[in-house]
């Protein structure tokens, strides 16, 4: 029997979309991902994949593109009026992680894991949580578009003042 048969993630944070992807592919889980920018976000930092990151991509099945459309770091340095004020070589970096390192934009992350989960995660884009009412057997939600919905488990890593925090 399904002990969930409803779950939520609030907001694109990478590591909830994540989260809430890989319940729905390790277990039996109908997530639903609520995000509130309209489309999946563009640019952004670069995030490292190394250590324990870098062989859940490879469980996950996404580290061939990750190694296709990411950074392969050489020189690392800062700059101050114009010089260069710090520098090294991320040869160290290479060494201890096996040559098991790359450096990936957030929305390429984002749009791997993405694609991975299209069809399994229902997305709702252009949305998100405002009040949260825990009950003893579901979560009740109200979306900023008036809608109202029940869920068995809430994850919200959008950030501290979060509506699903609270």
């Amino acid at each position: 029997k399904n002990p969930f048969s409803n779950e939520n993630c609030n907001t694109g944070h990478v590591s909830c979309w994540t989260c809430i992807g890989l319940l729905a592919l390790l277990i039996w889980l109908k997530p639903v991902l609520i995000e509130k920018a309209p489309t999946p976000r563009k640019g952004g930092y670069l995030m490292d994949c190394w250590g324990v990151g870098y062989d859940l991509v490879g469980k996950m099945g996404i580290l061939p593109d990750l190694l296709k459309n990411g950074y392969h770091i050489r020189d690392v340095f800062g700059q101050s009026l114009g010089k260069i004020s710090a520098s090294f070589d991320p040869y160290a970096l290479r060494k201890i992680s096996k040559n098991r390192f790359v450096s990936i934009e957030r929305s390429e992350l984002a749009r791997a894991i993405l694609a991975l989960f299209k069809g399994k995660v229902k997305m709702q884009f252009d949305d998100t949580i405002v009040k949260v009412k825990q009950h003893k057997e579901k979560v009740n939600v109200e979306l900023e578009s008036g809608a109202r919905e029940s869920f068995d488990l809430v994850v919200g890593a959008d950030n501290t003042k979060s509506a699903s925090r609270n």
